[in-house]
């Protein structure tokens, strides 16, 4: 028996929001990289073996594999492109991978695979079941994990999610423990009809409910007779690859634009000059670029212009000298909108940004703290307060309305000075004072 160990390393991106059992490929935002090794290998004789000599011009596909990158082009095909463009073999890696499962399957000998499953090497793995068609020559059989293959990959699977940087999948998916593999090939007079497999696994209840077996992965191929135009295929992946080609360029500049933000040096009109050819692109390259660029794009000008606003604001104040209308006037402008912090910092400096972002701990409490003994009563006519108490006051109280910790510090004095009043109730009776004012 040929063990086959093949190591594929990828990145998935999930739409949480968006994936259904019915879409669950174009939510994925699959990019996996392939490296030529000894199983890579191993795995292209077994195909080779399989389909024996029928394979035709795929078979140098096959064999001129090196390294690669897989590309989903979010209408259910997977494309086998080069990593370096100057690969010899470039030209006969641009095929399509579902194109080519389809095509060595149909030339599969079913019954010398199933006898070698059925081998004595392989019994350790596979269960097999058998169940007669409408004739001799057609049949389906159901191939499952034997029990200790199961206990085996179980294991696997909890060390796996055992790691803390897999933990959300397990989370997200409410893993509980792996089920089965199953994989149901049907054979129609002698011919490979379709293939079923699915990869299962025990979900854990919610609210009270039982426990249920979910499909975690789905594989449907359903081989149609149709004769396989192998060049007519490479020379759609090939018009394929060359779109590819054509957007990288502006995917890595894109990307640079938008992963590295500044508010100077027409960084805006650079990102709207992208983004122009980016919407000038047909529907498959911007998808290759990726399907995310108008949400980004519009998250990142907003977020620039944010910080070129409040900018021109803070630039008219003197931060080691501010007074509590200074801070007033900073607090409405900061709090705003959601400025992105690290874009702000990088503009204005550390020691600046820790002055903005700590607004609250410059407010000046000292009218605020003389003038609590007369804050007692329901009637504020009797209070006593001075226009510069009143208007002192109301502007720590609007202060308090943009930063919480300044809120927090007003109920403590309060309730410190024996007053059980809210800091809403005494800034409506502040207000009533500071509107009677002439």
């Amino acid at each position: 028996a040929l063990s086959i160990d093949l190591d594929i390393e990828a990145n998935a991106f999930i739409d949480l929001e968006r994936i259904t059992k019915e879409n669950v490929y174009g939510s994925l935002g699959l990019h996996a990289n392939l490296e030529a090794d000894e199983y890579f290998g191993s795995l292209i004789s077994l195909v080779r073996g399989i389909a024996g000599d029928n394979l035709g011009p795929a078979a140098d596909v096959l064999e001129d594999f090196k390294s690669l990158e897989v590309i989903y082009d979010n209408e259910g095909s997977f494309y086998l492109i080069p990593t370096n463009s100057e690969d010899k073999v470039k030209s006969v890696q641009k095929a399509k991978l579902t194109d080519l499962l389809d095509m060595v399957l149909k030339n599969v000998d079913v019954s010398t695979i199933i006898a070698a499953l059925q081998s004595d090497g392989e019994r350790d793995t596979f269960d097999f079941k058998k169940t007669p068609g409408a004739n001799s020559a057609s049949y389906t059989v159901e191939i499952t994990l034997t029990e200790e293959a199961k206990s085996s990959i179980k294991d696997t699977l909890n060390t796996f999610f055992e790691n803390e940087d897999y933990a959300i999948i397990k989370t997200l998916i409410s893993y509980k423990d792996f089920h089965d593999i199953k994989i149901a090939i049907e054979v129609k007079d002698d011919k490979l009809a379709g293939v079923d497999g699915a990869i299962s696994y025990v979900k854990e209840g919610a609210l009270g409910l039982s426990e249920e077996i979910a499909d975690i992965l789905e594989l449907h191929l359903d081989i149609k007779e149709e004769k396989y135009d192998f060049a007519e295929r490479l020379e759609y992946a090939e018009e394929l690859y060359g779109a590819y080609l054509d957007c990288a360029e502006l995917k890595a500049r894109l990307e640079t634009l938008l992963d590295n933000p500044y508010v100077s040096n027409g960084y805006l009109i650079d990102l709207e000059n992208a983004y122009a050819e980016y919407l000038a692109l047909s529907e498959q390259e911007r998808y290759f670029v990726g399907d995310n660029i108008p949400g980004r794009v519009e998250t990142v000008k907003k977020n620039v212009t944010d910080v070129i606003g409040f900018i021109k604001i803070y630039g008219a104040y003197d931060l080691n000298g501010l007074d509590n209308d200074d801070i007033l006037a900073l607090a409405k402008a900061y709090y705003a909108n959601r400025l992105d912090g690290n874009l702000l910092k990088a503009e204005i400096g550390e020691e600046d940004f820790s002055i903005i972002n700590n607004l609250g701990d410059h407010v000046d409490y000292t009218i605020f703290d003389s003038a609590l003994p007369k804050l007692t009563g329901n009637d504020e006519d009797a209070w006593g307060l001075d226009e510069e108490e009143i208007k002192g006051i109301k502007t720590i109280l609007d202060i308090a309305q943009h930063i919480s910790s300044v809120n927090g510090r007003i109920l403590l004095s309060l309730l410190l000075n024996g007053n059980a009043m809210s800091v809403e109730n005494l800034s409506a009776k502040i207000d009533n004072l500071y509107n009677g004012l002439e």
